[in-house]
């Protein structure tokens, strides 16, 4: 995981949660960013590493989907 992770110039909000990566099930951490544009970027191994950047109604799909399979 990264160490002390600095804001971002462009960021409103995050949350950083703990998980496993798929390949090889080692710890990382999934950081997603809630950029002033309204965007959010998706960073799942860090903040040194690639992610997606979601916006308009796509965040908006993935949000419901992730709450309707919850229990």
């Amino acid at each position: 995981m990264d160490p002390a992770i600095m804001q971002r110039d462009n960021e409103h909000g995050r949350v950083v949660v703990p998980g496993r990566r798929t390949d090889d099930d080692e710890r990382c951490a999934l950081v997603v960013i809630h950029e002033r544009t309204g965007d959010w970027a998706f960073l799942p191994h860090g903040t040194t590493q690639l992610g997606v950047r979601v916006s308009g109604p796509n965040e908006a799909k993935v949000a419901r989907r992730i709450l309707a399979d919850e229990p």
